[in-house]
């Protein structure tokens, strides 16, 4: 069994020592693995001449609060600060148009963003409910566990078109994707999925712990039983 969380060898920081160590470390020994588990499209592709599954991330946070109201025209960005989670699109925002909330590290470059540092899970849980979006603006996402834990809540997404977790989400509303670096569109996105609904059932039944765990006990008994 292997599961790869494979990202592009072109989105890695070093593509060329990312494609050698899998060459002579990894590749050599994928035909003696019964199953590879793949997390999104990418990876389907990449290992198509093996046998693989392909399965997602499972909720593993459950939707507490339930009665804290949702905020208008607030925009949220959970992830690090740096290039690749995509932070450079919400310094496109015009000024005193949105309540922004950032849960990230380091120094931003706008004084008019609320900054969240080392906050609880109770915190965290209170931003979801109160965000009219959030948004997941990346370079390069195998999933994103950030996006699943807003949808579940009620919260619409906007990510980029790199961000994975969309291979789950095809025609569901709540969740719009515009072209990662396009910073007219991702501005343009968001006072309409602002006005969006989430399919919070529909989103749970995708990522529902027991429906993703009998996926693993499926894989894991054929392995065995070969």
């Amino acid at each position: 069994m292997f599961s790869p969380h494979f990202h592009p060898f072109k989105y890695i920081n070093n593509p060329f020592c990312g494609k050698l160590f899998y060459s002579f470390f990894i590749r050599p020994f994928l035909n003696s693995i019964s199953t590879i588990i793949t997390l999104n499209n990418d990876d389907s592709y990449f290992f198509r001449k093996y046998h693989y599954v392909m399965i997602p991330h499972w909720i593993n946070t459950p939707n507490k609060y339930t009665g804290i109201k949702r905020k208008e025209k607030c925009i949220l960005f959970v992830g690090r600060n740096d290039n690749n989670k995509g932070i450079d699109h919400l310094y496109q925002l015009p000024i005193n148009t949105y309540e922004v909330h950032c849960v990230t590290n380091g120094i931003l470059q706008r004084k008019d963003f609320i900054q969240h540092t080392n906050i609880s899970d109770y915190e965290l849980e209170q931003l979801y409910h109160e965000a009219s979006v959030l948004v997941v603006p990346s370079k390069y996402e195998a999933f994103s566990l950030v996006a699943m834990e807003a949808l579940i809540r009620g919260c619409p997404i906007l990510i980029s078109n790199q961000v994975r977790i969309a291979d789950y989400l095809d025609g569901l509303s709540g969740v719009k994707i515009f072209n990662y670096g396009d910073y007219e569109s991702f501005l343009n996105s968001i006072p309409i999925i602002m006005q969006d609904t989430v399919q919070i059932e529909q989103i749970y039944s995708i990522f529902s712990p027991a429906r993703i765990k009998e996926m693993y006990k499926k894989v894991y008994t054929e392995a065995f039983n070969k």
